[in-house]
């Protein structure tokens, strides 16, 4: 018996799980990400009277590296809590506990198949239409006033220091993105906006379709005091992958340019309604845009680089050679040509 199965057995009762069953009953398939900045392994949970998943357990690679799991159990319990009754298309956190020296984060399944770049293929402006009104949906239920002063603090000044102070000496060209970026956001002072809950990765396979409706999982990366739009955009950029069946870097950096830059936005109407919905200025679009690239490096090297330490040469390597890297790049040298409306 593996250790999940051995957790869920000695557990079941406690844990009030016996409208699933037996736990004899079930079966679990384990999922290991590939992708270098992962900490975690996931379980998921099948119920063999039906084969449909039901539940999802995360442990990490090593057990004294539980951080990521305590924050995305902090994070589901704050989504669910941020109106009556919670959200369905949201995973429900039942436990955080350590099993036999492992920390296990345990939560419900969501039905539903993955939105994968094909999905979206066959259907772009479906896709669009659905994440769009999830985001619109979460972020007013989970709006929070800021002053100027605490916003630019939070989303622009907190994440940028966090990457600096990781970066070696010779990341000379890193500096001058961070102050470029610096540059572009200081025309946020002038605008009172909100924060939202972002959940900081809205993009294959964390988006499931069932039955004309979105589900979302993988808070790993979530932030409760998010910026506005940085998700919106993070996912209009997987559908811009998407519909270019981008593989390679520079795929990637001319779908993002052809989505993004030039005079006819390909996704104008979901930004002007998302910027609608939360009383979003336009002109405050363009900083806001840059900022979810900024933001997103300094969680990646974050993820790979621990407080006080600074990446050495092979990460740093990485981290130039990571898409959204490039992206922030790529945003901050057109900046002028970025047209979203």
């Amino acid at each position: 018996m593996n250790l999940i199965m051995a957790y869920l057995t000695h557990n079941w009762e406690r844990l009030r799980l016996e409208p699933l069953g037996r736990p004899d009953h079930l079966s679990c398939l384990f999922i290991t990400p590939r992708f270098r900045a992962s900490a975690h392994v996931v379980c998921v949970i099948f119920s063999l009277a039906d084969g449909k998943p039901c539940l999802v357990a995360k442990l990490p690679r090593l057990p004294e590296q539980a951080d990521h799991l305590a924050h995305e159990a902090n994070a589901l319990s704050l989504v669910q809590r941020a109106r009556p009754g919670g959200f369905a298309s949201v995973p429900r956190p039942l436990a955080f506990e350590a099993f036999r020296g492992w920390p296990i984060l345990l939560e419900t399944a969501l039905a539903g198949r993955p939105m994968t770049p094909a999905e979206v293929r066959r259907a772009p402006g479906q896709a669009v239409e659905l994440v769009t009104r999830w985001l619109v949906e979460l972020h007013r239920a989970t709006i929070t006033p800021a002053s100027p002063d605490e916003w630019m603090a939070r989303a622009v000044e907190e994440p940028l220091e966090r990457l600096l102070q990781r970066l070696p000496p010779e990341a000379d060209g890193e500096r001058r993105l961070c102050e470029a970026t610096r540059h572009v956001a200081e025309e946020l002072r002038h605008f009172f906006l909100p924060l939202v809950f972002e959940h900081g990765d809205l993009s294959h396979p964390n988006i499931l379709l069932s039955s004309g409706q979105v589900g979302v999982v993988d808070w790993e990366l979530a932030t409760p005091n998010g910026v506005p739009a940085a998700d919106l955009f993070f996912f209009l950029t997987f559908v811009a992958f998407a519909r270019r069946d981008a593989r390679e870097l520079d795929a990637h950096v001319e779908a993002f340019l052809d989505a993004f830059f030039g005079p006819h936005p390909r996704h104008a109407e979901a930004v002007g309604q998302y910027a609608r919905a939360l009383c979003l200025p336009e002109p405050a679009l363009p900083a806001l845009f840059a900022l979810t690239w900024a933001r997103y490096v300094a969680g990646l090297l974050g993820r790979l680089v621990p407080e006080g330490a600074v990446a050495d040469s092979a990460t740093l390597a990485w981290l130039r050679a990571n898409r959204y890297f490039r992206l922030w790049q790529v945003t901050l040298e057109r900046f002028d040509d970025l047209c979203l409306i």
